[in-house]
């Protein structure tokens, strides 16, 4: 009724309504809409239509171009529905960094310092987006990145608050943790992991009780769930 599953049980032990739509799912399993909250490419309509198909009824698109965010299709080939969408800009970076390929380079809005990080997160704002991404990450050895400084940071997400809009923060390395934490972000992806402790956990499944995380991590980690951060 609505929006909300009144009642699931036997059919015998229910009185259906009149009124009610009857649907034979012939066999099937009759679930709540699925939510695919991290997906790339979303704002192609044909894709959000491929997605609800699947039983995918909202997705989450972590990093579109701006010139992609003009009004994306609501409606599929031949106006199909399609599965509801919600949208970030370009990943706010350092210049140089994360993601670094030039293939793409749609996908990132490279930023300075903080006044720059302001201004991007307006320019999203009058595009229209739902969240906020930003990248947190400085690399490996082989390849280290420019990451953006903790002023930028703290502004990027003061301001995005400001406007009512959550921030997503790519941090795959431990050691952007703290400056995540510490500037508010609402979320993190993926659970950040020190180097070292990534190979360590391998052969987790096997024995769990010999594999731990480090301290200090579990304490940031810890930190992390007391501040809300999903």
């Amino acid at each position: 009724e609505g929006e909300r599953i009144q009642a699931v049980g036997r059919a015998a032990d229910w009185a259906v309504p009149p009124q009610a739509q009857v649907i034979d799912a012939q066999g099937g399993t009759i679930l709540p809409g699925l939510v695919n909250a991290r997906v790339h490419g979303a704002y192609d309509a044909s894709v959000r239509r491929h997605f609800l198909t699947e039983g995918v009824t909202a997705v989450c698109d972590l990093s579109a171009p701006l010139s992609a965010l003009t009004v994306p299709a609501q409606e599929g080939p031949g106006d199909a529905p399609v599965a509801r969408s919600f949208y970030a800009g370009p990943i706010i970076t350092a210049p140089g960094g994360y993601p670094a390929s030039d293939a793409k380079r749609e996908l990132r809005y490279e930023v300075a310092d903080a006044a720059e990080g302001r201004a991007a997160v307006q320019d999203q704002v009058e595009s229209g987006v739902d969240v906020v991404t930003i990248a947190l990450d400085p690399g490996d050895v082989e390849q280290p990145l420019p990451m953006l400084d903790r002023e930028t940071v703290l502004a990027v997400v003061e301001e995005a608050h400001a406007h009512g809009l959550p921030v997503r923060a790519y941090v795959p390395r431990a050691e952007a943790l703290e400056m995540a934490l510490t500037a508010g972000v609402d979320v993190l992806e993926p659970v950040p992991m020190p180097q070292e402790a990534a190979a360590e956990l391998q052969p987790a499944q096997e024995s769990a009780a010999r594999h731990r995380l480090p301290g200090a991590l579990e304490a940031q980690l810890a930190q992390a769930a007391a501040q809300g951060v999903i």
